[in-house]
């Protein structure tokens, strides 16, 4: 199994003995990689048991996003101007409403 990990888990491993090996990916496959790690982190806030598991998780993704906006060149600062955009046009998630269709 191979996947996107943090960097100084290749080092962690390491230290304990245990074998692995580990390459540097291009960035097509490290954009591809990361979308997929923002899925996994996604499902483990889903799962998370706790509001202490919930905050770590969330962490996690916000490590990922940061991660995703340098590989492909994106700003905090427009991908904030986008978010305000469509709230202001769509609404937040203030009101938690839910829809039946």
């Amino acid at each position: 199994m191979k996947k996107l990990v943090r960097d100084r888990i290749p080092e962690i491993v390491k230290s304990k003995g245990e074998s692995f090996t580990c390459y540097v990916a291009g960035e097509e496959e490290y954009r591809e990689s990361l979308l997929i790690k923002l899925l996994e982190e996604s499902k483990e806030a889903f799962e998370a048991k706790d509001a202490r598991q919930l905050k770590e998780e969330i962490a996690d993704v916000l490590e990922v996003v940061e991660a995703l906006l340098a590989a492909n060149g994106f700003s905090e600062e427009e991908v904030r101007e986008i978010k305000e955009d469509k709230r202001n046009k769509r609404g937040g998630f203030a009101e938690k409403y839910i829809m039946e269709m």
